[in-house]
């Protein structure tokens, strides 16, 4: 692409709208197709804004969809930049009159809310059942609305619907814990204050971090290290010493390498509050605790045992649960069987 058109596009186009055009010249793409191609591109990146949804998003899918080629149809009678279905999303479920764009982004925005972006891509692209094929068709939208520019972190909101921190805070959760009560909660540390306001919300005084969980990846990896170590300290000749560096590799976990917006992560805080008056009945627990990471967001189950231990064996409740524990009352969507209790929000907010 020459310096003449580049300019241009940086000046008149959002730098998503630009990297496309460029990346659409790269794969062979006419120049005098440039412009349509860059119009199609800020309307649905301007459509996208209009209805809160990624616009780097939704233009990676216009490209994966239709390579922001305007007035394509397709067999299954998806039409549009982003081959929108019209009977499920346009009014009076007729194309005729109906902005393309608009219902595309609008369906998209739907389906991000309901399911996440990465599954409610996956249904975008194959309705009510998201196939392997799907999936995999999402995560490749995913990496190139990375590449165009999206600077979100693949972090919980691509892997499940997520509550913004007022409406977390306007659960009546109080309403369901004793007057003596500890409650524990996972935080992230770029989300620190939310939790705290979260924990306030809920009428529980935070106290502490109650445990650091350090992910580690496992025992492999260390050897060379330890080895050059005992060859160092010990001395290169030293007979056993290839056998000392086994042993101590086999006891020494590797970190996990996480992402991170400064340094990379692999520390989790599970911090405690509480109301009422409740004591701790055992003092001799560590606070950092060494566990290997799980898949995303899932919490090691030696936590509840940890609680137990801790607190004593009271009634307990863990919220947002995905999987029923022996001893523990269950809510949220995704436990087994449905929720044990209810959690509803209260008609005033505190923020």
């Amino acid at each position: 692409m020459n310096v003449i058109v580049a300019t241009w596009l940086s000046l008149v186009a959002p730098p998503t709208c630009a990297r496309a055009v460029e990346m659409a010249h790269r794969e062979g793409a006419h120049v005098a197709s440039l412009p349509s191609r860059l119009a199609v591109c800020v309307r649905v990146w301007r459509a996208a804004r209009s209805r809160d949804v990624s616009p780097d998003l939704a233009v990676a899918l216009a490209w994966s969809e239709s390579r922001m080629v305007d007035g394509v149809t397709s067999r299954a009678g998806a039409v549009g930049p982003l081959q929108v279905v019209p009977r499920w999303w346009c009014p009076g479920r007729r194309v005729e009159g109906c902005d393309t764009v608009d219902a595309g982004a609008r369906a998209l925005a739907a389906l991000v809310a309901q399911h996440g972006p990465l599954r409610g891509l996956c249904h975008y692209a194959s309705g009510s059942r998201c196939t392997a094929r799907a999936r995999r068709y999402a995560e490749h939208v995913v990496r190139l609305a990375r590449a165009l520019g999206m600077t979100a972190e693949p972090g919980a909101a691509f892997k499940y619907p997520c509550m913004p921190t007022a409406d977390l805070c306007a659960l009546n959760v109080s309403e369901h814990a004793a007057d003596d009560c500890a409650l524990f909660m996972w935080a992230t540390f770029p989300m620190f204050a939310d939790a705290l306001r979260v924990m306030s919300g809920w009428d529980f005084a935070y106290s502490t971090v109650a445990w650091l969980w350090v992910k580690t990846s496992g025992h492999d990896g260390l050897a060379a290290d330890v080895r050059q170590a005992v060859a160092r300290d010990l001395g290169v000749g030293m007979p056993g010493a290839r056998s000392v560096a086994r042993v101590v590799a086999g006891i020494v976990p590797r970190l996990h390498w996480g992402r991170g917006q400064a340094t990379r992560a692999n520390a989790e805080p599970l911090l405690i509050g509480f109301r009422g008056r409740l004591g701790r009945v055992d003092a001799g627990l560590h606070q950092v605790v060494m566990l290997p990471v799980r898949s995303h967001s899932e919490k090691p189950p030696e936590f509840r045992d940890l609680i137990v231990q801790l607190v004593g064996d009271r009634p307990r409740l863990e919220l947002f649960a995905r999987r029923r524990a022996e001893g523990w009352d269950a809510h949220g969507h995704e436990a087994p069987g449905g929720a044990d209790v209810e959690m509803v929000q209260r008609q005033t907010t505190l923020f």
